[in-house]
């Protein structure tokens, strides 16, 4: 039996290996051919207005830097749909800069780049290293967690590498945006409070992620309402606590969204859904029901399209409806709850915004699927 145990450690660290090992070559890969996107060029511009407040200035570093970091991705550097668009932001300084407010309350963010420009690394290159790195930690992380869950690491390796390897969380480690490191924060620190006694770490992380994207509040929301309601190996958390940190939370998204001169839902929800705007800040938007239905519009519109995001949902229903611990129901309830309530704040189905979500809900159902009667008696494990 000594023998026996021995080699199932020896086996269970080759495949840990060999699953750390891919997920690194995949982020490798995805470092070295990003997806260019307009995003990037706005928090370029944001991390350069913290050097100078010249519309040109801050234009000129902006796009020269992306045609020299990205140059095998930007003839022409900026790509959204509209090119009408692209070529006016390319042309023109001040409805250049009119963009930066769009992405100027992701401080966190931005602060990183900056902070790794002292290293020798152009804003460009800093966004697809922090990129990949998430990506990287997000493999780890997810194993981790399964294997706490008493999930054979033969089983959770390969399931955490087709789930990580899928095209649309793959475009996570490609993207130049803080889409990535935001879901690691959230991610592990959804594990630190659900599975381990270091609550207030895990807390602080989620927490921390807002200043990555002040749009995380929803879901940082509704971990406080999970941890309220369900014992974890650190207790529930009190109810004076929970409601002490969101509103903490909400009051920190506020004051940044107010420092940072962020534009507000009204403008985005026009800029998303309606028609993106070449002069945001000369403009005035107004919510209104029909601004409401268009992005309802859209939504339903992209949802067929969305295939990770219908696959997570369907797995995630699939979590919900076997899990046999209330922790790991109430955690599926959460998310859905995220979920759902983030769709009607802001309709928008892109798979990013779910990924926290959607690795979850792999996690706890490779958890049922290896806890259950089925699976423990089968005569192969």
């Amino acid at each position: 039996m000594t023998e026996l145990k021995r080699k199932g450690r020896i086996s269970g660290v080759a495949v840990t290996i060999c699953f750390l090992a891919v997920i690194a070559c995949a982020a490798v890969l995805g470092y070295r051919k990003p997806m260019g996107n307009w995003d990037m060029l706005g928090y370029a511009g944001v991390a350069f207005s913290a050097d100078s407040s010249e519309y040109d200035s801050i234009h000129h570093r902006t796009y020269s830097t992306a045609k020299v970091a990205l140059r095998e991705l930007f003839d022409s550097p900026a790509s959204p749909p509209d090119y009408g668009y692209a070529d006016d932001m390319r042309n023109n300084a001040a409805h250049f800069t009119e963009q930066l407010p769009f992405y100027s309350n992701r401080l966190g963010y931005i602060l990183l780049l900056r902070f790794l420009r002292k290293f020798g690394l152009d804003f460009f290159t800093g966004m697809r290293l922090v990129s990949a790195a998430s990506f990287f930690l997000l493999g780890p992380v997810t194993l981790l967690w399964m294997t706490r869950l008493k999930v054979p690491v033969g089983f959770a390796a390969p399931v955490s590498t087709l789930m990580l390897l899928s095209p649309h969380m793959l475009g996570l480690c490609r993207l130049g945006t803080p889409d990535a490191i935001s879901t690691l924060c959230v991610t592990t620190g959804l594990y630190l409070v659900s599975e381990t006694n270091v609550q207030g770490l895990g807390i602080g992380l989620s927490l921390g992620s807002l200043l990555l994207r002040t749009d995380s509040i929803v879901l940082f929301l509704f971990i406080l309402g999970y941890l309220a309601c369900t014992r974890t190996p650190a207790g529930k958390l009190p109810a004076r606590v929970a409601v002490g940190t969101g509103a903490a939370a909400v009051g920190l998204v506020l004051a940044i969204n107010r420092l940072s001169g962020t534009y507000g839902l009204a403008t985005l929800f026009h800029h998303t859904f309606v028609t993106l705007m070449k002069t945001p800040g000369e403009t005035k938007v107004a919510m209104t029901p029909a601004l409401y239905l268009s992005g309802i519009r859209r939504l339903f519109g992209e949802l067929l399209g969305r295939q990770f995001f219908l696959l997570s949902m369907l797995i995630g229903c699939l979590a919900l409806a076997s899990s046999f611990t209330p922790r790991n129901k109430n955690m599926c309830l959460a998310l859905f709850g995220a979920v759902l309530a983030r769709l009607i704040v802001f309709p928008c189905p892109e798979d990013r915004f779910f990924a926290t979500a959607g690795i979850v809900f792999v996690v706890v159902a490779s958890a049922n699927v290896t806890t259950s009667p089925a699976f423990t008696n089968s005569p192969h494990v």
